[in-house]
């Protein structure tokens, strides 16, 4: 299952950074270290994605916006760089499908959201990949 998401993730940060490229205008915050904090790119002056950054360099968060809001895929990480959260967005409420993860990269839950709420089966696993929790919400 983690090569599997290694994987999709991988896909994902590439057709997320070939799609940044198309952008027009960005945006850069940095710390008050000079290190990058957060990148936005903007399409027609609108924010059309946000990269942020831990102050160590690593990604923290990509974010997708449509119109001003999250859209799409987003994607969060651990200052480790394995991934915390992936999930998807539609006009700034969380929808669809939803995936955590442990530190050590192991699914911690996996489930669906309608309009902002879980909806329908939500697994809950411990950090070894075991069913802790089952639940069914309407």
């Amino acid at each position: 299952m983690i090569k599997t998401i290694d994987k999709i993730n991988f896909v994902i940060i590439l057709v997320i950074i070939t799609f940044l490229v198309s952008c027009k205008n960005e945006s850069i915050e940095y710390y008050k270290t000079g290190k990058i904090r957060k990148l936005s790119f903007f399409k027609k002056d609108n924010k059309d994605s946000v990269i942020t950054y831990f102050e160590k360099g690593n990604i923290e968060s990509i974010e997708l916006f449509l119109n001003k809001m999250k859209n799409g895929k987003c994607i969060y990480y651990f200052p480790n760089g394995k991934v915390s959260a992936i999930l998807n967005y539609a006009e700034n409420t969380q929808q669809g499908i939803f995936l955590t993860f442990y530190e050590n990269g192991k699914l911690r839950t996996r489930g669906h959201s309608l309009n902002g709420e879980a909806n329908g089966k939500c697994y809950i696993y411990d950090p070894y990949g075991n069913i802790l929790e089952e639940n069914n919400y309407k």
